[in-house]
């Protein structure tokens, strides 16, 4: 089979607009087009590094056919580059085993290396209705399946992580623009008009969300209203729909964000509802830590240990949903005497991630320490941590040994704090910044992987009007302590002007006078 031959199979159409892809090689192309067979017989929504070995080991030279995939995902799918060269090294890491060809497959190396999330995202199908014991019928939303062809076209493509349009939806967020081209959908057949992204379909998407947000027991909240455009938008651009409608969404977006700005986040008020502070959450953690040693059931004190670690080290180290699932050796490191987070960090609207390296000091690193340890005596604790550093395990595990869900941080943070976990970066910022000042939210934004400076504003205007609450407060507690010790004087001028009348009264009486 020549090039022409070759690029003029359908999956390639999605590539067209490349114009180095007649440069590559044969042999490259060849070896992306047999990876994409693959990904299409299997039903690969996202693969990931453990689908690439596995695809290898179908090859006659499984290292030269990574090679060969890698060198043409640089063009397709730059953003999938970094999974090959880890496929890439896991096949070399292997190649010397005698049971290599297994090991590479199901219970190979990268097995441990990926976390349950990742694999999760090989078999996903955005377009898969929920299964049978858990679909109910959608009250404001339909199903994916029952988007418009092209939408579907496109939901899947995104999920293999295909740009469109130079827009590249990550697996997280593809979930909530899936959600919301449901709920318009819904709302285009409410309406008796035609599912589309259009201005009157957008009206009508907007006016739906902003009833259902008022009857809320959050009431109007200009952030979901906003969120929900927003996905319109970023899939509108994956389309490539009309400029003149993408500005259309565009300005209606920077209208809901200004709107957003003038009402407080939710997170605040749970925050102030809660009490909870990062000294407060820090303190909850030693209370854990140490009671472990009056449990007498394993499993239990297991338990302990996972969640002690939760509180004592991510309300310092304050990393957002998908960047929490911490795993040795991959972006936990043992450095010079102490862990260290070091990982890439990527926002939803940031075009390249960064890296962002956090040194954790003592007080925070004995949680992982106890987490690693266990049971066992503390003379293992070195034989504990390189183990777990070249077997690359997660941060936390059931008492099988199985790796948590991604979902298992966040759930046990709230369980236990009362708050979301996404006000670990508040909490931070606010105790910091009542603390320390300007000093203490650029900590706070370093630790939080922070780069907008409206966020410093936003809480420096917070630490003022709390500041003005406090002086206010204290001003009346002030007035009030002088009031009621004023108060007291007259009442003792009354009572000794009492008591000298009846003194005077009694003398009197009696002659003395």
């Amino acid at each position: 089979m020549n090039k022409t031959q070759l690029l003029s199979k359908s999956h390639w159409r999605h590539f067209d607009h490349l114009p180095e892809l007649s440069d590559q090689s044969l042999i490259c192309l060849a070896a992306m087009d047999a990876f994409l067979d693959y990904v299409a017989a299997r039903g690969l929504a996202n693969p990931g590094c453990g689908d690439i070995v596995q695809w290898a080991c179908t090859e006659d030279d499984a290292l030269s056919a990574v090679q060969h995939l890698k060198t043409a995902l640089k063009i397709c799918v730059p953003s999938f580059v970094d999974a090959a060269q880890l496929a890439i090294k896991a096949i070399q890491k292997d190649s010397q085993r005698p049971d290599n060809h297994e090991h590479l497959g199901l219970t190979g190396h990268e097995s441990a290396v990926t976390s349950p999330s990742q694999e999760d995202r090989g078999s996903w199908n955005p377009l898969e209705r929920p299964a049978a014991h858990y679909a109910k019928r959608r009250k404001v939303s339909i199903y994916p399946d029952e988007l418009p062809p092209d939408w579907k076209d496109a939901l899947v493509r995104a999920a293999l992580g295909l740009p469109g349009n130079g827009v590249v939806i990550s697996h997280e967020i593809l979930k909530r623009t899936r959600e919301k081209l449901c709920q318009l959908g819904w709302s285009c057949r409410k309406a008796g008009i035609q599912i589309d992204i259009s201005r009157a379909t957008i009206e009508q998407f907007q006016r739906d969300v902003t009833d259902r947000c008022k009857i809320g027991k959050n009431g109007l909240r200009w952030a979901t209203i906003r969120a929900s455009v927003e996905e319109l938008h970023r899939f509108a651009r994956f389309l490539g729909l009309d400029p003149v409608l993408i500005q259309f969404l565009s300005e209606r977006l920077a209208i809901l964000d200004s709107r957003e700005r003038c009402q407080k986040a939710l997170k605040h008020f749970e925050l102030a509802r809660t009490g909870n502070t990062t000294n407060k959450i820090l303190d909850m953690a030693d209370g854990l830590l140490e009671a472990m040693c009056a449990v007498d059931c394993p499993q239990k004190r297991h338990r302990m240990r996972n969640r002690a670690c939760i509180l004592g080290v991510y309300p310092i180290a304050p990393l957002r949903n998908a960047s929490a699932y911490l795993i040795f050796g991959k972006n936990l490191f043992w450095i010079n005497g102490e862990w260290v987070i070091d990982m890439m960090v990527q926002k939803t609207h940031a075009t390249t991630p960064y890296n962002l390296v956090l040194p954790l000091a003592q007080d925070h690193g004995k949680f992982i320490d106890a987490v690693l340890l266990g049971d066992h005596p503390s003379q293992r604790l070195g034989e504990r941590r390189s183990k777990a550093m070249a077997t690359r395990r997660p941060l936390f595990v059931l008492s099988d040994g199985t790796p948590v869900s991604p979902t298992y941080i966040p759930r046990i943070f709230k369980a236990l704090t009362g708050n979301s976990f996404t006000t670990t970066r508040t909490m931070l910022h606010t105790d910091e910044a009542i603390e320390h000042g300007d000093a203490g939210t650029s900590y706070a934004m370093i630790a939080s992987h922070q780069t907008d400076w409206d966020i410093r504003t936003t809480y420096q205007q917070d630490r003022l009007a709390r500041t003005a609450v406090n002086r206010r407060q204290a001003a009346r507690r002030s007035r009030r302590a002088e009031f009621l010790a004023g108060e007291t004087d007259l009442r003792a001028d009354d009572d000794f002007r009492t008591g000298l009348s009846c003194f005077s009264k009694g003398a009197g009486n009696s002659g003395l006078s």
